[in-house]
């Protein structure tokens, strides 16, 4: 499997096993909000279950959303799967990933490198020689 259908596959289990999650906890919270309210407040208002709702889905989704990237990632970690993914994987989230030791090379560890990008602009917005020597000229 090349590291673009891994990095499809992946995304896509991880995307349907992270809407089960949120469907639960938001489910969990609902539930727990509504029988905290009828068993032990004793509110009979529907206007108290409504707030009771969206809060609970406010909190699924935050909590699922921050279960969801660390679990995620630890999985990718401890089963040193960072190099089965497709580069770019990692460089949008600005974290580290690991290469893999070329096979020419003694070393058995991998190397470990930051992926900052440095953007390349396209020479139609670079400034001419004429527009660099009047911001020098003004101290831009």
């Amino acid at each position: 499997m090349n590291k673009k259908a891994f990095t499809v596959l992946f995304v896509v289990l991880s995307t349907l096993a992270n809407i089960v999650l949120t469907l639960g906890l938001i489910f969990l919270f609902t539930a727990g909000g509504v029988l905290l309210l009828r068993y032990f407040v004793k509110v009979d208002s529907g206007d108290y279950y409504m707030i009771t709702v969206m809060v609970a889905i406010i909190l699924g989704l935050f909590l699922s959303f921050f279960i969801y990237s660390k679990v995620s990632m630890k999985l990718i970690q401890k089963f040193g799967n960072e190099h089965k993914f497709e580069d770019s994987w990692f460089r949008r989230r600005g974290g580290r990933y690991t290469k893999p030791a070329a096979s020419s090379s003694d070393e058995a560890e991998t190397q470990v490198e930051n992926t900052e990008h440095k953007t390349k602009m396209p020479a139609s917005v670079l400034p001419t020689e004429e527009e660099k020597a009047e911001q020098e000229k003004w101290g831009k």
